[in-house]
């Protein structure tokens, strides 16, 4: 393909592209926001008083900007993050808040996110976030889970929000490569010289 064939190919993409952006920016910015005043609402008035932990607002960006991907899979969103505050309560309690319990919370993060094939770097700072906290007993780990759950439950209604409008789904979808199948179906082999009759 010529280089202009190139160019016109890739700007016929760049329409999609944008409306893929300003879709995904548009829950980034309407809904991850309010979410986290309330959960910082939910924390001064409830027993899950860690219900604001920072990497909560990584773990929703990631999701909201990339809707189909693998970011937004329940592993990521809400399994490893807890577990990773497990883990990082285990050393708390255990060790206490030093040098190698720094380090084995990460290595406990990498470890979790590995075995789960999680797309979730957050993990890692929930892991080692818990050694910071004073005191932070199993209220943290509730709070976590409550937390993640919440963010995937909103996020999946606004992805399915998504759904219901075709073009806006269409937007927020991985682009199709060229001569790519479309989903479910497959490509019609090309007929060569020796496959016609007669």
């Amino acid at each position: 393909m010529s280089a202009t064939g190139t160019d016109m190919h890739s700007m016929g993409h760049r329409p999609k592209l944008e409306r893929q952006g300003l879709a995904a920016s548009a829950g980034a910015l309407l809904i991850l926001p309010p979410f986290m005043a309330l959960t910082h609402h939910l924390s001064l008035h409830t027993e899950l008083k860690f219900l604001l932990f920072p990497p909560l607002a990584s773990l929703g960006y990631r999701a909201f900007r990339t809707p189909w991907g693998t970011a937004t899979q329940f592993r990521s969103v809400v399994v490893a993050p807890t577990l990773g505050s497990v883990c990082g309560l285990a050393l708390n309690t255990w060790i206490g808040l030093n040098a190698p319990a720094i380090a084995f919370a990460v290595i406990a993060g990498i470890l979790l996110v590995d075995v789960l094939r999680a797309d979730a770097p957050p993990t890692l700072a929930v892991s080692v976030l818990v050694l910071l906290a004073t005191d932070p007993g199993w209220a943290f780990p509730l709070s976590v889970l409550a937390a993640t759950s919440g963010l995937y439950l909103i996020f999946l209604v606004w992805r399915r929000l998504l759904t219901l409008s075709p073009s806006i789904a269409r937007a927020c979808a991985r682009p199709r490569a060229r001569g790519e199948p479309r989903a479910g179906g497959h490509r019609r082999p090309r007929r060569g010289p020796s496959d016609s009759s007669g």
